[in-house]
């Protein structure tokens, strides 16, 4: 038996309550029954059923055709037309609203049924399809601004060298010159901060592995955390569960930091005013059967790092672009911290994922193959 919600537009209050029991003796649930195009719109909005039984002639100016071309166009919901007319014409118009099957009146119970499962079966298919390719495509314009991520670091870093050379050669040839002194040392800080950028656009177009060691993430996220209280604001408060039976993983322990940084960072910009950010590390074992959920990750022993902050949260667009270098809700010149910790986690084989609502706050999960 199914528990698909169905809504039923037609014009005829016999033909529509005769559909009606039939569908009801099937196992479908009735959302409800309408008589407009219109009407249909606006119920299918509120209601969301599974899919939609769809007379052709209705009461008002719009036919069941445009109706369903609207309907599946907002809402993705598929329509099964049920009409006394089967010229070429209509179906043909009907083929081009992406109709999910076409049945004429009348049409009895073994037909409808098999028409409605099928119907049913596509539209699940198509929108398993629809989040395989949004996925893909947001995985090939990752490593595209990866690779173009990587190109401008490595001319930056040429330049760099340049920069950084003279600057020795000045202080080595000039010793004792206060003025030249003068003028270095004010364009060493900014020498520091394009140097910093570079390490961030290589953390993020290759994850930074430079050396790898085996230690605790818990651990690690303890040692760390004192030397981050001065980007946590003091209104803030910061709690943590970081338990001693933390299993270890094998990273680069500066570039595990350089993530933590930047989610912190992230987390207290977020928070206006008081507020509070936990931080909890745990064990996962993740099976052949959760597997699925976590996008390139292989079954076995994960270490979990869970950041939430009570900050005002992000809304759906700035969630999508999260991790894009140069994305920022801030001032201009940020936005590469997010970045680079994608970077980071997915080339140690690691996953991360964000989870935020406007003034709900946020949770960013982490995880790291433990060894």
């Amino acid at each position: 038996m199914s528990s698909s919600k169905i809504m039923i537009v037609e014009d005829n209050t016999i033909v529509a309550e005769n559909c009606r029991d039939c569908l009801e003796d099937l196992g479908y649930n009735i959302t409800s029954i309408v008589a407009s195009g219109k009407e249909s719109i606006e119920k299918a909005e509120a209601e969301r059923p599974d899919c939609i039984i769809m007379d052709i002639h209705l009461r008002d100016k719009m036919d069941g055709i445009e109706a369903a071309e609207q309907i599946y166009s907002r809402f993705k919901i598929p329509v099964v037309f049920l009409s006394a007319f089967s010229d070429r014409e209509l179906i043909n118009r009907s083929k081009r609203t992406g109709s999910f099957g076409y049945l004429v009146k009348p049409v009895n119970e073994r037909e409808l049924f098999a028409t409605l499962e099928t119907a049913l079966y596509k539209a699940k298919t198509e929108k398993k399809l629809r989040l395989f390719e949004t996925k893909l495509q947001q995985t090939q314009k990752m490593e595209a601004i990866s690779t173009l991520a990587s190109g401008i670091a490595h001319q930056f870093n040429n330049a760099l060298y340049v920069i950084t050379g003279n600057i020795e050669l000045l202080e080595m040839n000039f010793a004792g010159d206060k003025k030249i002194a003068d003028f270095v040392k004010k364009v060493e800080p900014s020498t520091q901060q394009m140097i910093q950028l570079v390490n961030q656009l290589q953390a993020y177009a290759r994850g930074g592995k430079y050396q790898i060691k085996t230690f605790s993430f818990s651990n690690l996220v303890k040692d760390t955390l004192p030397l981050l209280k001065h980007i946590i604001g003091h209104s803030i408060h910061v709690e943590t569960e970081l338990p001693c039976d933390i299993l270890n993983i094998n990273a680069d322990m500066t570039q595990i930091q350089m993530v933590l940084s930047a989610v912190l960072i992230n987390a207290s910009e977020a928070i206006d005013g008081n507020g509070c950010i936990r931080i909890a590390c745990k064990n996962t074992l993740i099976t052949d059967k959760t597997v699925k959920k976590f996008s390139g990750l292989k079954p076995g022993s994960y270490v979990n790092l869970t950041i939430t902050d009570n900050g005002k949260g992000m809304d759906k667009e700035t969630r999508k672009q999260i991790f894009e270098p140069f994305f920022t809700t801030k001032f201009e010149g940020r936005g590469l911290g997010m970045a680079a910790t994608y970077g980071i986690i997915k080339n140690h084989n690691g996953w991360i994922s964000v989870d935020s609502k406007q003034d709900k706050g946020t949770v960013i999960k982490i995880y790291l193959p433990a060894t």
